[in-house]
């Protein structure tokens, strides 16, 4: 038996016998304890469920897990907000934080939940859309002829997106992309398919004005301009 659980009824004994209040009042403050006590016994049965679910499966209990990072952010632009978050994937107090750009990038509502299309993993440090981001950059990998506005075709609720890491796949090339944040930067892996006569690539793309470039890993490297917004 719980030591807790046994204090408490037996307070609420002594207090039944020695208040000079009337029995009605002890009468409701009995009742409050069993609610409470009632209600603590259902979430310590859940939390209990839930690692037990986990160990079945062969994991460990994770919280992590039950994190959605999506919350918030189905929003279109400054004509309806859910939030104005972002699906932001980073160390605690990290210097970088990474999340998934769905559309050009020209306004700095750069993510929308709803949104099928990835165009590039974002190292941002935006704390609002209403502030806007600076010291940004993108990247990502990219099969076949180069393109300076890649566009491939994700589900975003499909993606695993927690805190700590994305692992995701995109059509039609069918590229994985998992990356782990970390202090600084991140760990980035790309497995592409195995296909003949395709290159394979993996770009980086500078945030700014005018002076955008593109660094190739690869075949034929672009010069780079450092500047960044």
């Amino acid at each position: 038996p719980c030591p807790n659980v046994a204090c408490t009824n037996e307070a609420a004994i002594r207090l039944e016998q020695t208040s000079d209040q009337s029995p009605r009042y002890a009468s409701r403050r009995n009742g409050k304890l069993t609610k409470m006590l009632r209600s603590s016994a259902v979430q310590a049965f859940a939390l209990a469920a839930a690692q037990m679910a986990a160990a079945a499966g062969g994991d460990h209990f994770s919280p992590v897990e039950y994190v959605n990072v999506l919350a918030g952010s189905f929003t279109k632009g400054d004509f309806f907000s859910t939030g104005n978050t972002l699906p932001l994937v980073g160390r605690p107090w990290g210097f970088n934080h990474w999340a998934l750009q769905t559309n050009d990038g020209n306004t700095a509502w750069w993510f929308n939940g709803n949104d099928h299309e990835f165009r590039w993993i974002r190292c941002t440090h935006q704390p609002s859309p209403w502030i806007g981001d600076y010291g940004w950059f993108m990247m990502g990998p990219q099969m076949g002829g180069f393109t300076n506005n890649p566009t491939g075709f994700f589900e975003p609720r499909a993606a695993y997106v927690k805190p700590h890491m994305m692992d995701f796949t995109t059509a039609p090339d069918g590229m994985r992309i998992e990356l782990a944040p970390t202090t600084h930067g991140a760990a980035v892996r790309v497995t592409f398919p195995a296909r003949s006569g395709l290159d394979k690539r993996f770009c980086i793309k500078l945030g700014g004005g005018g002076g955008d470039g593109y660094d190739v890993v690869g075949r034929d490297p672009v010069q780079v301009d450092a500047r960044t917004n």
